[in-house]
């Protein structure tokens, strides 16, 4: 028998209001973009690659070796609607419908259509468990795929939910599922010879997405509230928190200490988290877009942009949650572009908090060969160049060099290849 677990009561000062949303370090930046042929509704993110559905026009592939410029390098029509996408070793699974297509993407440039799976039930959501594929489909409840078996594909299990299934999380080991359905949070063993339902979080609202970050599951319901709940026991989720946000949430991605919140009202919002379940806001992020969904990829946002195409944006500096719920402001180094590089480069980095700064060029050895900046800068996202010279003037060698920043009362170093 499936277990019921009742949502807890809290606070009042476990609510935030977000209607007026917009924290102190203003908005983060977008970094790229790229518009495509048709609207983009989701994105999977894999070896370098940006994987789109686009409703009817199927599903393109951007190249995002240069992640502040990606490149249209492919795409295939999958005759039917595309809505969801995740992307796993040499495989794309896309429902199209009530239809999970699989797609071959070991060539980027020249993706093959290879099966189609009728799952009963018009699918909202596929994300990879290792290599289990969980689909969520309204009528359907949960369709797992195993990809790690030999193609074509037929190690298929499912469970029918109590209610419609919009999206799916696992646990890390892979032996737990968690479903957002109209019935609130509901609970998949995965660790049998067949999937089974063995509980449902009972929430008094229609669940539309669950995102896992470590022992913490998040919850959104189709009215603005937000859920942070306890995975001590992965099969008995605990409430520990609520949130209601201005509008409700469409796609959302936590981890690394951030919140990345996409909402109906055309909004991103962007909020430190902590293990508790508090969210501190800082910012909001406006694309040229409607944006559907979002991926984090190294020190980057992907969001599927609607008419925008695929857009991509800095996460804007790190943050340390305090005892309380404040945060302490932190300088980042975001990345330096192009790296490899010839002849010069980019060095990029992000203050919380106005902040004296210093960035300095060195050898293997840590000796200091050149300083690229040293003077007090203003929060948000900033650059400084280097032309691949030293401090007397001479072209730096070819090899691996480092790039030091102090700021904020923190020291980051990054390695750079220089190719001469």
């Amino acid at each position: 028998m499936a277990l019921i677990l009742a949502a807890g009561p809290t606070s009042a000062r476990d609510c935030l209001d977000y209607a007026t949303y917009g924290g102190p370090h203003g908005e983060p930046p977008l970094a790229g973009g790229l518009l495509l042929p048709t609207p983009a509704v989701d994105l999977s993110i894999q070896a370098g690659h940006a994987y789109l559905a686009c409703g009817d026009g199927g599903l393109w592939i951007a190249e995002l070796s240069e992640p502040t410029s990606p490149v249209l390098v492919g795409g295939l029509d999958l005759l039917g609607d595309a809505a969801t996408v995740a992307a796993w070793g040499d495989w794309a699974l896309v429902g199209v419908g009530s239809v999970l297509k699989v797609i071959d993407i070991t060539s980027a440039n020249d993706p093959q259509w290879l099966q189609s799976l009728n799952v009963g039930g018009r699918l909202r959501d596929v994300v990879m468990a290792g290599s289990l594929a969980l689909a969520a489909a309204d009528s359907a409840g949960l369709i797992t795929v195993d990809c790690s078996v030999a193609f074509p594909f037929g190690s298929i299990g499912a469970v029918t939910t109590s209610a419609p299934a919009w999206s799916a999380a696992a646990s890390a080991d892979g032996a737990t599922a968690w479903l957002a359905t109209d019935a609130g949070v509901e609970i998949v063993a995965l660790d049998g010879a067949a999937p089974m339902l063995v509980g449902t979080l009972v929430t008094g609202r229609a669940m539309r997405r669950v995102v896992r970050d470590g022992d913490l599951l998040w919850a959104a319901a189709d009215d603005g509230l937000l859920l942070a709940c306890n995975l001590t026991d992965p099969r008995a989720p605990r409430e520990i928190r609520r949130h209601t946000i201005a509008a409700p949430v469409l796609d959302m991605n936590i981890a690394s200490g951030f919140a990345t919140l996409v909402c109906a009202d055309g909004r991103v919002r962007i909020a430190g988290v902590d293990r508790r379940g508090v969210l501190v806001p800082m910012g909001t992020l406006t694309t040229p877009g409607e944006t559907q969904a979002v991926a984090a990829f190294g020190p980057y946002l992907a969001f599927a942009d609607g008419p925008g195409g695929i857009q991509i944006a800095w996460h804007q500096c790190d943050l340390v949650l305090d005892a309380g719920i404040g945060i302490e402001p932190r300088a980042r180094l975001m990345g330096v572009v192009p790296n490899p590089l010839n002849p010069g480069t980019t060095v990029i980095f992000a203050l919380a908090a106005a902040a004296d700064v210093r960035i300095t060029l060195h050898d293997a050895r840590g000796r200091t060969v050149a300083d690229l900046l040293d003077e007090h800068r203003s929060a948000g996202t900033q650059q400084v160049k280097w032309d691949g010279r030293l401090a007397d003037g001479g072209r730096a060698p070819s090899g691996v060099w480092y790039v030091r920043m102090e700021a904020g009362g923190r020291v980051v170093t990054s390695a750079l290849t220089l190719l001469r």
